[in-house]
C-alpha cells in the first residue's frame, strides 16, 4: 500500500492569514476581522448558507468591524482575499 502524502498548504495563504482573528464566533451584533498581513489590496466577502452575498467590503489596515445586526440567525461563509490570489475561508454561526 502507497501512503500518499497529504496536499501541502499554500505559502501565500498561511504567510497572509497564518494570525487572522474572526471573532466572536458565534457572533450577534458585529464581527471582527484582526491580525492579518497586509499584503496589497484585501478583501473580505460574508455569505449566508444559500450562498448568497450579505456583506463585502475592503479590509482596512488593521482591523475591519462588520456590522450583522440585521441578518437572520444561521450559518455563514466568510471569504477573507488578496489581490495576490490568497483566500482562506471561515464557517461562522450568527446566534
Amino acid at each position: 500500500m502507497v501512503k500518499k502524502e497529504a496536499p501541502k498548504p499554500s505559502t501565500v495563504n498561511d504567510a497572509v492569514f497564518a494570525n487572522v482573528v474572526v471573532a466572536p464566533n458565534p457572533f450577534k451584533e458585529q464581527l471582527r476581522i484582526a491580525n492579518y498581513e497586509s499584503r496589497g489590496e484585501m478583501a473580505y466577502e460574508l455569505l449566508n448558507v444559500n450562498g448568497q452575498l450579505v456583506r463585502s467590503g475592503s479590509l482596512q489596515p488593521t482591523e475591519t468591524v462588520v456590522e450583522t445586526s440585521d441578518l437572520a440567525q444561521g450559518v455563514y461563509i466568510l471569504r477573507l482575499s488578496t489581490s495576490q490570489n490568497a483566500v482562506k475561508t471561515f464557517r461562522l454561526v450568527k446566534e
